[in-house]
């Protein structure tokens, strides 16, 4: 319809209309009919409510949910087909260097990405806060892999209840991220990204020597992705999918949290559940005639098994 509308009837407003109720028919489609079956997976449903029940049946008749393949309809979901998490994955993007205390991502040769800052607390049993000093831009702090803080921008410069954590030689971990840099203002020359100053356990300045890995992400090619996966850590998603003919699309990152995207080793940009933006754009110049892969590297443990491409933009709420 919105076809005819545009080509036919040059009805740019009943076009707009028929795309409108294209969305919403595939957007309800895609979240509340195909559910997972015990002993095929993802099946269509026969029918369901819209809040979440569904009744599962055969039946031939059409039209009803069971007949959207023989209908015409195409999802646009593309299947997580590997994972691994950055813990599993680290011995294969960086080596670690050691200071006695944290240094910048400048200082160890490294203009953007993110840096993971490795520490054993060796002289405490205990955690219930973290504070860290001259850090940019966004940390997240782990205790033996358990998330113990998320903090952005001038939340950096406060101190942190965490916890509490208790346990001999228990590890931390901090990743930060450069989420970029000005060019202007007073603070121009001082910019530098990471942990540039030091970290403050229990409100006492009595950690050192830091292993530093530097993750400039510019050599996922390297990625192994059967070397672990745990639930709930940064972790790299990898999806393959072909194409007939590239042509432009918009990748939706609803139901993700945070991080970036990788097209056919090409970074196509951030991701941010926080919004307002929930669609990247993908010029079909980097899409390929067959086989495609995202490398999509999400860091709050928010993920889900497929990706959808969509043909429209979604700029948020206005």
């Amino acid at each position: 319809m919105e076809t005819i509308a545009h080509e036919v009837l040059k009805d740019e407003a009943l076009a707009a209309e028929a795309a409108s109720l294209k969305k919403e028919i595939h957007d309800a489609i895609e979240s509340m009919a195909i559910v997972d079956n015990y002993y095929y997976g993802k099946v269509y449903a026969y029918e369901v409510d819209g809040y979440g029940q569904y009744m599962l049946m055969d039946d031939a008749n059409v039209p009803s949910l069971l007949a959207m393949d023989y209908l015409g309809y195409e999802a646009d979901d593309r299947q997580v087909v590997a994972k691994t998490d950055l813990f599993h994955a680290l011995p294969d993007l960086a080596q670690p260097q050691e200071s006695v205390t944290p240094q910048a991502m400048e200082r160890m040769g490294q203009s953007y990405g993110y840096m993971l800052y490795s520490a054993v607390l060796e002289s405490s049993s205990e955690l219930n806060s973290l504070k860290l000093f001259k850090a940019a831009d966004r940390a997240i702090a782990f205790i033996d892999k358990q998330r113990a803080m998320t903090a952005y921008d001038r939340e950096l410069e406060v101190r942190h209840e965490v916890g509490p954590f208790h346990g001999k030689n228990m590890h931390l971990d901090i990743l930060v991220e450069n989420m970029g840099r000005v060019n202007y203002g007073p603070y121009l020359n001082w910019q530098r990204k990471g942990i540039d100053g030091c970290v403050m356990i229990n409100d006492r300045f009595a950690q050192h020597n830091w292993k530093q890995y530097a993750l400039p992400m510019t050599n996922l090619d390297q990625l192994n992705f059967e070397a672990g996966y745990e639930e709930g850590l940064p972790a790299f998603y990898q999806v393959e999918f072909n194409v007939d003919e590239p042509a432009d699309t918009f990748l939706d990152m609803t139901g993700w949290g945070k991080g970036f995207v990788v097209v056919n080793a090409f970074n196509l940009g951030r991701f941010w559940e926080e919004g307002p933006q929930r669609r990247l754009y993908l010029p079909g110049a980097l899409l390929k005639p067959g086989k495609n892969e995202l490398l999509i590297f999400e860091t709050e443990g928010k993920h889900k098994d497929t990706v959808i491409l969509c043909d429209t933009p979604d700029l948020g709420d206005e």
